[in-house]
């Protein structure tokens, strides 16, 4: 008896689980995306310039969520944006979202890897909060939440100012965690003494 409560109390200080359960049983539903496979994705319209026509609102038609997670707490991974007869761009940060994105310019997305994201042919990429549309290129994004980090790459296939664009994917990373504690005091605002 006392050792089958060494075994279980040895088990149990160590992580493992005598059981044998899925450590992603609790991803269940949070429909992650697949990594490494091209995907498609249509924008109806810019977020700040919504098709009065359109039965689409907000970000029904100007957001890429990569999950069911970023979808069920309405926190696109990616927003189509730009005012009518303005500059369309790409944003990643938004709300309590850290993002950046980088124009890699006419690459194709086949050909990166996770390995890519930084540097170009160029040198070091130059990442933004937002990025203007531009056809034919490809795009570098990384974004963290409270809830989730992804890398992924994205290309612009057609693009109509004011007006749909169509993009295609791929995810190269994405984890959803468990918030754990943070440091008091950011302020988006505050220099440093």
């Amino acid at each position: 008896m006392k050792t089958i409560l060494l075994l279980l109390l040895v088990l149990a200080l160590v992580g493992c689980d005598p059981e044998g359960s899925d450590p992603n049983q609790d991803l269940e539903g949070m429909d992650l995306p697949e990594l490494h496979q091209i995907m498609t994705h249509d924008f109806a319209f810019p977020y700040s310039c919504e098709d009065e026509d359109s039965d689409l609102e907000g970000y029904d038609g100007a957001a890429l969520f990569l999950s069911g997670l970023s979808f069920d707490i309405n926190s696109p991974e990616l927003l189509y944006d730009g005012a009518c007869g303005s500059t369309n761009y790409f944003l990643v940060a938004a709300g309590g979202k850290f993002g950046f994105i980088a124009d890699l310019g006419p690459v194709e997305l086949e050909s990166l890897t996770a390995n890519d994201w930084s540097y170009s042919n160029e040198g070091l990429n130059d990442f933004q909060p937002s990025a203007e549309v531009v056809e034919g290129h490809t795009y570098a994004v990384v974004s963290a939440t409270g809830e989730s980090r992804a890398l992924f790459y994205f290309h612009v296939d057609e693009f109509e100012q004011d007006g749909e664009a169509s993009i295609r994917y791929a995810v190269k990373f994405y984890e959803v965690y468990d918030f754990r504690a943070q440091s008091e005091g950011f302020d988006w605002d505050q220099p440093s003494e």
